[in-house]
């Protein structure tokens, strides 16, 4: 298999891409808003002056929201229904949970998940689930290509067998 740098033409974003991180660990839906707001360099009095200003801007930031299932409980539903839903229309957004319910319910009724909720806005990726560990391993590789390292490949499988384990 031949493997070269990526092009201009691949779906990664790239190095330094990233403009805004947010581990909502114990957070709730305003701290959450103000992270991404100032990381973003936009106004954050609500996700619509965010949206706002990336529109004008014409920026499609990628975004990462990690630990969304560890979020304050109360807040779970307004951070993935009132944040995280709305910023997917302007931004690059990916989303690091678990299955968690987004609203804790009574009786026999069963509740969706966060990433059911999420997953009609975009490309789901359960690593839990599905055995990704080829693409995993692949990605790496292709994203190590030219930069020196003495043994990409090494590297490669032992990232996709740490994310997938």
């Amino acid at each position: 298999m031949a493997n070269a740098p990526l092009s201009a033409d691949d779906p990664d974003p790239g190095e330094g891409s990233v403009e805004a991180v947010a581990v909502v660990r114990g957070m709730d839906h305003d701290s959450v808003l103000a992270q991404l707001g100032r990381q973003l360099q936009t106004p954050f009095t609500s996700v619509y002056s965010i949206l706002d200003a990336l529109t004008r801007s014409g920026r499609v930031p990628a975004v990462i929201v990690d630990a969304v299932d560890e979020a304050r409980p109360a807040d779970l539903p307004r951070i993935v229904e009132e944040l995280i839903i709305p910023l997917s229309a302007k931004c690059r957004v990916i989303v690091g949970t678990r299955r968690s319910p987004v609203r804790a319910t009574t009786g026999a009724h069963p509740r969706p998940t966060i990433v059911d909720a999420l997953q009609s806005f975009g490309t789901t990726m359960d690593l839990d689930l599905d055995d990704d560990t080829a693409a995993i391993e692949e990605y790496v590789l292709r994203r190590l290509q030219g930069t020196g390292n003495t043994d990409p490949a090494t590297i490669a499988r032992e990232v996709a067998r740490h994310a997938t384990n």
